[in-house]
């Protein structure tokens, strides 16, 4: 499974240091590093994060305070009450910090001269709590010949539409028990829309063309030459010019 963290960090040397210590993890991973809430907020809500990194102490000059990160925080919960968020920094009054970071679910606190060792120990165990708790539940079923086959959203690479009519589509996901990508046909009654209302998570999905549907957490890469996206395994999926704008968030330094 890939993971997708998210860091809001307006310190340079600190990105730096969460950059190295997910790098360290030995798990597939996208970072998204963004400096403001606006940022923050755009992307939690446009991207499946599955573990938040905030400065508590991050700056917000325009409001003239220095705990925008826990104003995030508090927004971020209104809209997801669940996925892991560990904090950086200090707070004035540690009694009334762990009180609301109680209030606000925080899944664990570090001073903002913490270790790369110690953030790796707690974002191994935000990891842990994500592969178990929040999306193992989650599947999808398609049908073929009579049968029905039921699939971890988390294992899926791609959704690719039959061509020419057929109403079929081409399921391409890591099988847990032979460990490898495997692709499969299965029968659908009409729309890859129709496919898309089923997940239960509308994060967890992405179209990318009108055939196409991509898991976010599986991308990797961009050609613009070729107008494709590549997923892990090296799987290149081709970009409809209808859905580049829905990728952009994910490559927000291309111009798509």
């Amino acid at each position: 499974m890939a993971f997708s963290f998210l860091s809001l960090e307006n310190e340079e040397s600190f990105v730096n240091k969460i950059e190295s210590t997910i790098s360290s993890m030995g798990v597939e991973n996208k970072l998204h590093s963004v400096y403001s809430v606006e940022s923050a907020l755009e992307a939690a809500k446009q991207i499946s994060i599955d573990v938040f990194i905030v400065n508590v102490n991050l700056e917000d000059r325009k409001k003239g305070i220095n705990t925008a990160g826990i104003e995030f925080i508090k927004e971020l919960r209104e809209i997801d009450k669940a996925t892991p968020i560990i904090t950086t920094g200090r707070l004035a009054d540690p009694v009334k910090t762990v009180a609301m970071f109680n209030d606000l679910k925080i899944f664990s606190y570090l001073e903002k001269d913490f270790e790369n060792e110690h953030l790796k120990s707690e974002l191994e165990k935000a990891v842990e709590y994500v592969e178990s708790t929040l999306f193992r539940k989650r599947t999808i079923a398609f049908k073929r010949k009579g049968s029905i086959k039921v699939f971890p959203t988390k294992n899926i690479f791609c959704i690719q539409r039959v061509p020419h009519g057929k109403k079929q589509i081409l399921v391409t996901s890591y099988d847990d028990i032979i460990n490898e990508v495997v692709t499969e046909t299965f029968s659908i009654k009409s729309s890859l829309g129709e496919i898309l209302d089923q997940f239960e998570n509308s994060k967890d999905v992405l179209r990318v063309h009108q055939s196409w549907i991509v898991n976010p957490k599986m991308i990797r890469g961009l050609d613009l030459a070729r107008e494709e996206i590549t997923l892990l395994s090296n799987i290149r999926v081709p970009i409809g010019d209808t859905y580049r704008r829905d990728l952009r968030p994910y490559f927000k330094n291309e111009s798509l």
